[in-house]
């Protein structure tokens, strides 16, 4: 397990971590996950600098495969590692899944379902979360 927080990062209260021993976690500068978070990691995330994830949101590498033959049980997962950039927000109770690519100075509205790879300076929102518009200059 390598996990490396940068500088003057702030956490919430009742935050669960799950880190596999495999995994790496490497949070940059400035990063703030308020309070009931969950952060799973069997692979790994990578978070930017100057992030702040808001509360009771869910950052997850690996998500249960399902096949509705044989339900949910016994049929392993999927896995791929997670990347958040610089100066990006995540709103409250968002879920952000496996591969999942958030680029830099994007904002993730609240209650979104994030799976996938978003362009840089986006306002990324909806379940399933999709681009809504771009974000530009200092008035977005």
């Amino acid at each position: 397990m390598d996990i490396a927080l940068g500088e003057d990062a702030m956490l919430g209260r009742n935050i669960f971590w799950q880190v596999a021993r495999s995994a790496s976690v490497t949070i940059g500068d400035r990063f703030s996950l308020n309070s009931g978070g969950f952060v799973v990691v069997s692979e790994g995330l990578t978070v930017g600098d100057n992030v702040a994830i808001g509360e009771l949101v869910s950052i997850r590498d690996s998500e249960h495969k399902f096949d509705p033959d044989h339900g949910v049980r016994g049929q392993g997962f999927t896995q791929a590692a997670i990347i958040i950039e610089d100066n990006c927000w995540i709103g409250r109770g968002t879920y952000i899944g496996p591969g999942s690519h958030i680029r830099r100075g994007s904002i993730v509205a609240a209650h979104s379902v994030v799976r996938g790879d978003f362009p840089e300076g986006s306002l990324i929102a909806g379940a399933p979360a999709v681009v809504k518009k771009p974000l530009t200059g200092k008035s977005a």
